[in-house]
């Protein structure tokens, strides 16, 4: 790969994290000069992929209601794994999982394989509409796929069909991403198809477990799929989280889980 497709690779990265990235943080970030940099700003406005504000850059919104299952899978990928981890050791035997296809919840499937190899757990059955988990786990567990459109850039299952299987069924847990959570635990995704599936998931739960990094947090995406309760929702999220959100969300009630 050429020096400028990494370069870019990982300023998308860098934007997709944060709202925007200035001249300064591009420049210690990919190790370049400042005239470097400029020249990668520049090229990527022309391609109508950046905008410029105040000294700063941010993703076209056309591109940040783009999803790349690849891409969002090796951003802060080792917070996720350790939250996914974490997370999965709260699953006990027999129990009735819901997952949904973020690479966080990916994670989560992979700790849960390992438990299942290694006979620390046993008898849990799975239904998900995430290729991924059903690749991960469909040999050790009984697993049931949703049927409905494949997306390929997400690595799932969606549509009408999903929606109606999803209703025949109850959960002791649900385990959900999110793209944004808002302090008031408002819960929200970046696209409709998404926000339904978890929205019924999360219905159709005695408990829902929402896993995402700390980079989620305090922020708002397109479609908001669930307002959070107390007393059925957790949080697990990395030790990135700032102390004072921390506060907000226990005062609010809401265990809060940071691996």
């Amino acid at each position: 790969m050429k020096k400028e497709e990494t370069r870019i690779q990982m300023l998308n990265r860098m934007l997709r994290e944060k709202e925007s990235v200035t001249l300064e943080e591009a420049v210690k970030a990919l190790a370049v000069s400042e005239a470097t940099a400029r020249r990668l700003f520049i090229k990527l406005e022309q391609e109508g992929q950046l905008l410029r504000t105040h000294g700063a850059v941010r993703l076209h919104q056309a591109f940040l209601s783009e999803y790349s299952y690849r891409l969002s899978e090796s951003t802060r990928a080792e917070e996720k794994k350790r939250i996914g981890c974490c997370a999965a050791q709260q699953i006990q035997d027999a129990e009735n999982l819901f997952l949904d296809s973020g690479t966080t919840v990916m994670h989560f499937a992979v700790a849960i394989a390992k438990r299942l190899q290694m006979k620390e757990l046993h008898d849990v059955r799975i239904v998900t509409n995430s290729l991924v988990c059903i690749d991960l786990l469909a040999e050790l567990c009984p697993v049931r796929a949703l049927g409905g459109m494949v997306r390929a850039s997400r690595h799932d299952i969606c549509g009408p069909v999903s929606e109606r299987e999803l209703q025949n069924y109850s959960f002791d847990r649900a385990i959900l991403g999110a793209d944004a959570v808002a302090l008031n635990g408002a819960l929200m995704t970046t696209d409709e198809s998404t926000a339904a599936l978890n929205a019924l998931a999360a219905m159709r739960s005695c408990h829902v477990m929402v896993l995402c990094d700390s980079s989620k947090y305090n922020r708002s995406a397109l479609v908001q799929y669930a307002v959070a309760e107390k007393e059925r929702f957790s949080f697990f999220t990395d030790k990135g989280l700032s102390e004072q959100i921390a506060r907000r969300l226990r005062e609010l009630g809401f265990s809060l889980v940071q691996a």
